[in-house]
């Protein structure tokens, strides 16, 4: 179902991505597969990897819950 920016799977990035997914799922209430989507889109929507995009929303730096 996720082809698009899987660069991370596998690596010790993938749990960084699955909390950000969790913590995006509750912000945007939605499931975490759709929070996962919506991470990978808005990676590519910025130009950044989804790695460092969660990063970013961990941080509190990007938020979906507006």
């Amino acid at each position: 179902m996720f082809r698009r920016g899987m660069a991370w799977r596998g690596t010790p990035d993938e749990e960084v991505v699955y909390a950000a997914a969790s913590v995006l799922a509750e912000q945007a209430k939605c499931t975490e597969d759709d929070a996962l989507v919506k991470l990978i889109d808005y990676a590519a929507a910025i130009s950044r990897t989804v790695a460092n995009t969660a990063r970013l929303v961990i941080e509190g730096v990007v938020r979906f819950d507006n």
